[in-house]
């Protein structure tokens, strides 16, 4: 059986289709990593830099209007565990759409996945053994097939199944492991925590927050598709490289161009961790409204 994460498992992309993301230290915000002053920054924060400004700022809180506006933001990744070590983060972008907007033929529904160069072996972070990450640039499958994929482990149509397994990819995590951004092995099965790597990429939050057995109707019809984008649009996913030292903060940077209304981002640390009683267990995924 096996146990709970001691030690868990788990890239920038994104959105302005300029599409400029990258991962490193994180002195550019001017705040200060060791806590000596009331700036610091913190594991899981998100900054952004206003379009014209100068100055990044926390995203305090849940929701913050940005709507209708390039902007720039970092992920802050804050390792407290005493190794460095290597991982990868899920950028998930995208608006609500209102009730009297109308719904899409499903076959024009598609989901934008974008990867950076940077993750195929130039230059950025060290793959180890676990080998050169594939080039992948920028793709986009049917939002049916990505939810059925990511929801239910059911294989899609061929082509969309061909472009989801490129974009997924080996990667090097805590203790070395080397481990499949879109693994299906459960986290843990005492304490029972049915999560797994590809469940993260879900655009159900119920799915993230409690593993794809959560939703059982659909493992019983693999014909029926999921609706976790049926109200959703302007969908896209990152995916992105980064490397971690203890003490130190690691930026995961990206732009996005924010819808004018109901906009979100998601993100889901694959390496990240949270403490549970004697447990760590992977951390949860965090989300912020960027137009009300």
């Amino acid at each position: 059986m096996r146990k709970a994460f001691k030690v868990l498992m788990a890239f920038p992309m994104l959105w302005s289709m300029s599409s400029v993301a990258w991962t490193g230290d994180c002195s550019f915000l001017g705040k200060d990593p060791l806590g000596r002053d009331p700036l610091t920054v913190g594991d899981r924060q998100l900054f952004y830099l206003p379009p014209g400004g100068q100055t990044w700022q926390l995203v305090n809180g849940s929701s913050i209007a940005l709507g209708g506006q390039t902007v720039s933001f970092a992920f802050i990744i804050q390792e407290t565990m005493a190794r460095p070590r290597s991982g990868a983060v899920i950028l998930k972008s995208g608006r609500a759409r209102a009730m009297d907007e109308p719904t899409p033929e499903p076959s024009s529904r598609r989901i934008q996945l974008e990867r950076p160069i940077a993750d195929s072996g130039i230059g950025a972070v060290d793959n180890g053994t676990c080998g050169l990450v594939p080039a992948f640039s920028s793709r986009d499958v049917a939002a049916r097939s990505y939810d059925d994929y990511h929801d239910g482990n059911l294989r899609v149509a061929e082509s969309d199944q061909t472009t989801l397994k490129a974009f997924h990819y080996k990667y090097v995590g805590r203790n070395g492991r080397c481990r499949r951004t879109d693994d299906t092995r459960e986290d843990s099965r005492e304490p029972v925590d049915r999560r797994s790597n590809r469940s993260q990429f879900s655009f159900n939050p119920s799915i993230v927050k409690n593993g794809i057995g959560s939703e059982v109707a659909s493992l019983a019809a693999p014909s029926s598709a999921f609706a976790s984008s049926e109200r959703l649009a302007d969908q896209r996913v990152g995916l992105q490289a980064y490397r971690a030292e203890p003490g130190l903060p690691t930026c995961v940077r990206f732009t996005l161009k924010v819808p004018a209304r109901a906009a979100f981002v998601r993100i889901n640390d694959l390496e990240g961790l949270k403490t549970q009683g004697v447990n760590n267990l992977r951390a949860d995924e965090v989300s912020w409204t960027l137009s009300p």
